[in-house]
């Protein structure tokens, strides 16, 4: 029997891939429920920042559709880096939350004072 080898960097274009074209499928519908939001953004760009977001989701160990389209949309409401406000990566990174019950737990958790100094986060470098 042959083993097939994989390497670490194939493994990693396979995963890009797969987020790619996870983000194909939910472009449009970004686009429209989220027009404001997205609207001074090109389609590449848009595209890019998908990408980005749902990774950055997939890391926090988020994995089914409604968990990531959830972190998306904060994301896009709230702010980009909504996720590095304490309390909220707290809850993200908790791990004696199932990661299928870390967004429903972040939902719970969020208050109006939360949500506007999440709000407030600054940009990554």
């Amino acid at each position: 029997m042959t083993l097939i080898k994989i390497r670490r960097e194939q493994l990693e274009k396979m995963r890009l891939d797969r987020v790619e074209q996870y983000v194909r499928t939910m472009f449009d519908s970004i686009r429209v429920d989220y027009a404001q939001a997205t609207a001074n953004i090109d389609d590449s760009g848009l595209f890019a920042w998908l990408v980005q977001t749902v990774e950055r989701a997939q890391g926090y160990g988020l994995h089914y559709d409604h968990d990531i389209q959830a972190f998306v949309a904060l994301a896009l409401t709230i702010s980009p880096w909504f996720d590095d406000y304490p309390p909220f990566k707290s809850i993200l990174t908790d791990l004696e939350l199932g990661s299928d019950e870390r967004m429903a737990a972040l939902f719970r958790f969020m208050e109006d004072v939360d949500i506007e100094a999440a709000s407030r986060m600054p940009a990554r470098d």
